[in-house]
């Protein structure tokens, strides 16, 4: 395997000339030979492509993506290629950008967020395009250096957790170094640049029906499916969650409008779709995992730590190993936030931009349970569901109407089963013993 080269060596080259063939999975016309010379550095000439299937049914849903391998005249390079989907769904995607934000992470944002440092570890982008129609983002392979996804429906254990975290903390630990001694950098690089528009008034019609909708269907799916104890629980995401969704989103999810507000709220840069598929692991011998590393920053924004934290946990752990071990992931979240500030040269951060002590992280969370709730039950689905519930590729390109039409949604197949089940009812015991469920009661959002 040829190493792959320094990521200022890719620069676009001389379009190769003359057919090539193409091996295996039929590629797009436009995704060929001619763009894989483009993307690599300009004595490497590809000669053949082969695709392979980089993940299964169910486990990407806002990308197609391959794992190209390439003879080459240096020899194979193996790449990893995301492109927009060629759906009518996708325009619920390019809606808000989501490649170009993709792109922006991990050719600017990233590599300033890691400068010097060797955290947090993502793979290096080779070659990029955005033109609203052939979007595309080649990346490094990692699996070729052992990482690899850990099974989907599995979850993740104490230790998986910790490497997880461990990223997640220098992620938002040197974003927010970036914030305390670099104001204008973090301003202009961070805040303006990832200030999610999802939520924003104007985008209501279309958000809006995703959320609401979302949420009435699982609400039902409670109600008609787990004990009886727990209909009460369903009627209320049913009937008044699924109705306050795209609210109790702007009010977790949006920057603060007020300056003053604004320059007290606790704000790093944050992944956005922190879930298990989402990040990478390295194994030892013995199948301990060692490294990992994240991908996927589509939708990544400028918020609140306890946002990625919240959508981490009540994801991508089961209920077992957050009763036992949620204080000491937060510990160690802490401490790694902690030491990513100290890399940078901050001590001591502002208290009003880092957390001093688990008990005040924990508040926080607390405080933003509602936006928890929302993230947990449209992801954990997804997370669980088996084969035979994961939407096909049409159903998934009809993705938009269920912005008009509440019975249109492809993942509702998923909201049934012994493991839904299993895994919404440990959610909502978790939810209910946090006070969700009370607040919603008394309409304390």
């Amino acid at each position: 395997m040829v190493n792959v080269p320094a990521p200022d060596a890719f620069v676009p080259v001389a379009k190769v000339t003359g057919p090539f063939p193409l091996q295996g999975i039929t590629l797009p016309a436009w995704q060929n030979c001619n763009l894989m010379s483009q993307a690599l550095k300009d004595h490497i000439k590809v000669h053949s492509i082969t695709v392979e299937e980089a993940v299964a049914a169910g486990e990407n849903y806002g990308s197609t993506v391959s794992q190209i391998k390439l003879d080459t005249n240096l020899g194979p390079i193996s790449l990893f290629v995301k492109t927009l989907p060629q759906t009518e769904g996708a325009k619920f995607l390019t809606e808000f950008g989501i490649f170009k934000k993709e792109i922006n992470m991990y050719t600017k944002t990233l590599p300033l967020i890691r400068s010097t440092f060797h955290k947090p570890n993502f793979p290096i982008c080779i070659y990029h395009e955005l033109n609203g129609t052939t979007d595309t983002l080649i990346l490094k392979n990692l699996t070729t250096e052992g990482y690899r996804t850990r099974a989907r429906r599995l979850g993740l254990d104490l230790d998986h957790c910790r490497l997880a975290l461990s990223e997640l903390a220098h992620l938002h630990g040197h974003s927010i170094a970036i914030r305390i001694k670099e104001p204008e950098k973090f301003n202009e690089c961070i805040a303006q640049e990832y200030a999610d528009t999802m939520y924003e008034e104007s985008k209501r019609s279309v958000t809006a029906p995703f959320w609401e909708n979302s949420l009435r269907g699982i609400g039902e799916a409670i109600c008609q499916q787990l004990p009886s104890r727990y209909r009460e629980l369903g009627e209320l995401t049913r009937d008044l969650v699924a109705k306050k969704s795209f609210e109790i989103a702007q009010k977790y999810i949006l920057m603060p409008t007020d300056p003053e507000e604004l320059s007290k709220a606790k704000l790093c840069l944050n992944h956005g779709d922190f879930w298990s598929n989402n990040m990478l692991f390295k194994y030892d011998n013995e199948e301990k995992p060692i490294a990992c590393s994240m991908v996927d920053f589509q939708i990544s924004r400028c918020a609140s730590p306890v946002l990625d934290l919240l959508y981490f946990l009540f994801t991508s752990t089961n209920q077992a190993l957050r009763r036992a071990h949620m204080f000491d992931l937060l510990e160690h979240y802490l401490r790694e936030g902690k030491r990513a500030l100290a890399l940078r040269g901050v001590t001591d951060p502002p208290p009003s931009y880092f957390y001093s002590s688990v008990d005040e992280l924990h508040k926080d969370i607390l405080r933003a349970k509602a936006c928890g709730f929302l993230f947990a039950c449209v992801v954990l689905p997804i997370v669980i569901a088996d084969e035979s519930q994961v939407p096909t590729e049409e159903e998934i390109g009809e993705f938009g109407n269920m912005l008009n039409d509440p019975d249109a949604n492809p993942f509702a197949k998923m909201y049934s089963g012994p493991a839904f089940c299993s895994r919404m009812k440990e959610l909502l015991d978790d939810f209910d013993d946090m006070g969700f469920f009370a607040e919603c009661k008394k309409g304390l959002f």
